[in-house]
């Protein structure tokens, strides 16, 4: 595995979910979205960031491993 793809694509789900958090905000509270509740809204980014939690995960496991084997 690339480890530096994995934290691009990481790096860019936490973007992505910080952006469509804070558009999506700004649009209800403006009143665009009319029919929309904040939980929805956080329901939607906190799935985006979930996605890729496992990236995380396994970035911060790699880590770990790397370092024990080197050890040894």
């Amino acid at each position: 595995m690339d480890l530096s793809k994995a934290k691009d694509a990481s790096l860019i789900a936490k973007w992505t979910g910080l952006f469509v958090l804070l558009v999506a905000s700004v649009l209800k509270w403006v009143g665009v979205f009319t029919n929309c509740e904040i939980s929805e809204i956080r329901t939607v980014v906190l799935t985006i960031e979930a996605i890729f939690c496992t990236v995380d995960i396994n970035i911060f496991a790699d880590k770990f491993t790397k370092k024990s084997e080197s050890n040894d």
